[in-house]
């Protein structure tokens, strides 16, 4: 197992060491590029990964595996999704006194709205100096993402088991790993969406998933195995590792269509305190309870939430508290990418090589 390494600084002189492993099988195969941790308060992937680089590296597989773990020190240290290395750090503890801190930012940049650059996961292949954040990624697709015909992004979504694709989606690939839901983005992302890893990859010709499978802010260590069993079902679909993929699941894949979402929205009526009824990805019929909201004074039941349609039931938000026009929940409409029981496909011999 052979380690890279460099040392970054920030504009305020703080410094850190990013590291990458590369990992050689014993006899031919692709390359497989892993990454993780480049949000800052998703740290299952960052967790799991050293302890599967040394799986690998103990093992018998083809091809080579590169593996960065830690992408972005600097906002896994602060527990932070993005780094904001030019505004005051000190204000970081006020990000976790906030009544509902996945959507506050102390800095007030916002979330979805404020395109500022530090987030990691928006500066790959981006022209320009873009901070500490655009050097690692610019030193990672250099020296280690390069040459790759398989790149996995490692992220959290609150929620596990999800993923997200977009345009040149490989359908085989995206059944390989396990995940219930492969989630459809935007096939032609604005210019601040398309500095993702998963689309410069794909723009770079190579294959790409995003995999969205965790908690955020937690260890999440239930999520450990889980999360390693689906790298090994990508190993073993790409021929990398020997063995059949079954899965005790389906797997849907849910189309990237916005209006028709919308249908099957579900919003809050009251302000109460809400408990779901279905998980995430359970497939419902028209009218299956999928939550309750009760009144916080009294424990009255005020809205029973009930599903518009057939579907499965897509994102679980982590609000506890709602207010009258809060959205809850949507059910999606999805196709059937693999049937529960089947087999999942593997790449033909030697699929490399052409």
């Amino acid at each position: 197992m052979e380690k890279y390494q460099k040392k970054f600084t920030d504009c305020k002189g703080n410094e850190c060491n990013v590291t990458w492993l590369r990992i050689k099988g014993n006899r031919p195969g692709p390359v497989l590029s892993i990454v993780a941790g480049q949000h800052g308060m998703e740290h299952v992937g960052p967790g799991l990964l050293p302890e599967f680089a040394e799986e690998m590296a103990a093992g018998d597989f083809a091809g080579e595996l590169r593996i960065c773990a830690n992408a972005n020190p600097f906002a896994l240290l602060m527990d932070y999704e993005f780094y904001p290395e030019k505004e005051d750090l000190s204000k970081i503890k006020d990000y976790y006194y906030s009544i509902f801190r996945h959507n506050y930012c102390p800095w007030g940049l916002g979330r979805d709205n404020a395109q500022t650059l530090y987030n990691m996961n928006r500066l790959w292949q981006r022209e320009g100096d873009h901070g500490v954040a655009g050097r690692i990624t610019a030193w990672l697709w250099q020296e280690m993402i390069e040459g790759s015909h398989i790149v996995l992004d490692l992220h959290g979504h609150q929620h596990p088991a999800l993923i997200y694709s977009g345009a040149g989606t490989d359908f085989v690939l995206s059944a390989m790993p396990g995940i219930p839901k492969l989630e459809m983005e935007n096939p032609d992302p604005d210019n601040w969406s398309a500095g993702d890893l998963t689309h410069q990859a794909y723009l770079a010709g190579m294959k790409s998933l995003c995999f969205e499978f965790s908690v955020q802010h937690a260890r999440g260590e239930f999520e450990f195995e889980e999360g390693k069993n689906y790298l090994r079902n990508i190993m073993k679909g790409i021929r990398m590792l020997e063995g059949e993929i079954i899965h005790d699941h389906d797997v849907w894949k849910v189309p990237f269509d916005p209006a028709e979402d919308r249908k099957g929205f579900v919003y809050a009526e009251h302000t109460g305190r809400i408990r779901f009824f279905k998980k995430q990805n359970d497939e419902v019929q028209k009218g299956d309870l999928l939550f309750v909201i009760r009144d916080v004074e009294t424990g009255e039941v005020l809205q029973e939430g009930r599903a518009p349609r057939w579907g499965i039931v897509g994102t679980l938000p982590h609000i506890v508290i709602t207010k009258p026009g809060m959205f809850c929940t949507y059910v999606p409409i999805p196709e059937l990418l693999l049937k529960a029981g089947t087999p999942a496909a593997k790449y033909e011999e030697n699929w490399w090589l052409k």
